[in-house]
């Protein structure tokens, strides 16, 4: 048993070592609208001189109090691999303040809004180049939201 945790143990650093080198470090950013907050982080650098394509990434249906998703991990490697400048919002009840059961699909629909406005309005992101994609619930607010 102590050899499979072992195992275990390692393959696990090794996906952290992988993740540190692969992903463009992101910095966490606060998005006040309509007077709530949404957490979010931003991946990539914004450069004015040189306006970079902007990937906003919406997750999927996970009530939670942890912002960290696995599209995290997407945006960081999208941003290096890409030049863009990605982002991944937690929106209300699922990572940042609100409760779920008494909140609506506009209500999600009205985050996905604020953060694709957050992200357009970033100095260094061209407006005109600025995408969504989600994960399951996140690629219905990106269908949504592109309407």
């Amino acid at each position: 048993m102590l050899r499979a945790e072992a195992l275990l143990l390692a393959v696990s650093l090794g996906a952290v070592l992988w993740l540190a080198v692969a992903c463009a470090p992101g910095r966490r950013v606060s998005i006040v609208a309509n007077g709530y907050s949404l957490r979010a982080t931003v991946y990539g650098k914004p450069t004015p001189r040189d306006p970079r394509p902007g990937l906003l990434f919406l997750t999927g249906w996970s009530p939670s109090r942890f912002a960290w998703r696995p599209s995290n991990a997407h945006a960081g490697i999208g941003a290096k691999r890409l030049g863009c400048v990605c982002m991944t919002v937690a929106l209300r009840g699922m990572g940042s303040p609100g409760d779920v059961a008494r909140l609506t699909r506009a209500d999600f629909l009205e985050d996905a809004a604020a953060a694709y406005d957050f992200l357009a309005a970033l100095d260094g992101v061209d407006r005109e180049r600025v995408s969504v994609v989600g994960e399951s619930f996140g690629s219905y607010l990106a269908c949504v939201l592109s309407a």
